[in-house]
C-alpha cells in the first residue's frame, strides 16, 4: 500500500503529495504499479464524509481508496503511523494540520519506506520500483521518519 493522511478541503499540501504518489504510480511498469494499492486516509472524519472521500479520490486516479472511520479510530491509524495532526478550532476557525509522509506499506504490514513532501515523482517510482520489483532491507535511517 502507498498510504497518505490527508484531508479533503486542503487547500495545497494534500493535493499536491497525492498527485506526486498518482504520477510515481504513473511512471510505474504496470506490473510493478498494479501492485501497489494507493490510499488517502482522512485526518478529518468529521467534515469528510464517505460520499466526499469519494468524489475527491476520484479526482485522482480510480484506484485511489479513501477509507475513513470515527475520530478516534482515524486517530488511532493516525497514532499507528506516527502522523501528527490537529483538526479543531483555533480562536474560532476550525483548522486541520498535520504532517506529510507517503508510506510504502509491506503486505505484512511493515513500513518498506516514506516519501516526504514534495518528492519528486520520479524519485518516488524509482524507490517503489526498487521495494516492489527487488525488495532490499531497509537501512535504519531510511526506517525512522521525522516527527
Amino acid at each position: 500500500m502507498l498510504v497518505y493522511f490527508g484531508y479533503t478541503s486542503c487547500p495545497d499540501v494534500c493535493p499536491t503529495d497525492l498527485s506526486t504518489m498518482i504520477a510515481a504510480l504513473d511512471i510505474l511498469e504496470k506490473p510493478a504499479a498494479s501492485r501497489i494499492q494507493p490510499i488517502f486516509i482522512t485526518l478529518d472524519p468529521r467534515r469528510d464524509t464517505v460520499e466526499q472521500l469519494a468524489g475527491y479520490v476520484d479526482l485522482f486516479h480510480p484506484r485511489l481508496q479513501g477509507p475513513t472511520g470515527t475520530p478516534d479510530e482515524v486517530c488511532q491509524a493516525a497514532r499507528d503511523f506516527g502522523i501528527s495532526h490537529y483538526a479543531g478550532e483555533i480562536e474560532a476557525t476550525y483548522v486541520v494540520d498535520h504532517s506529510a509522509y507517503t508510506y510504502l506499506i509491506a503486505p505484512d504490514g511493515r513500513q518498506l519506506t516514506y516519501f516526504e513532501h514534495s518528492s519528486d515523482p520520479t524519485d518516488m517510482a524509482a524507490a517503489l520500483r526498487q521495494q516492489v520489483i527487488s525488495p532490499q532491507p531497509l537501512q535504519a535511517s531510511n526506517r525512522d521518519r521525522p516527527s
